[in-house]
């Protein structure tokens, strides 16, 4: 039986909030490791600030993804 496109919508919905919830793992698993390192010191790789970073991206990544599916429910 063909779905509706309510009910298409609905599982699309389902399925980002389930990939979030993977991706608020690794959100805040960067964030416990960028925390739990000291500053970069001058020479070294810039371990701390690239977590920081990639902690970032994914903060945002999150953001447009909760924006996604508030955008298609609402039309």
């Amino acid at each position: 039986m063909a779905k509706t496109p309510t009910e298409m919508v609905e599982r699309i919905a389902e399925r980002i909030n389930e990939e979030t919830s993977a991706a608020w793992r690794i959100h805040n698993t960067l964030a416990f490791m960028a925390e739990a390192l000291s500053d970069d010191a001058a020479g070294e790789l810039p371990v701390r600030c690239t977590l920081i970073n990639l902690r970032d991206d994914m903060n945002q990544f999150l953001e447009n993804l909760m924006d996604l599916v508030q955008g298609v429910k609402n039309g």
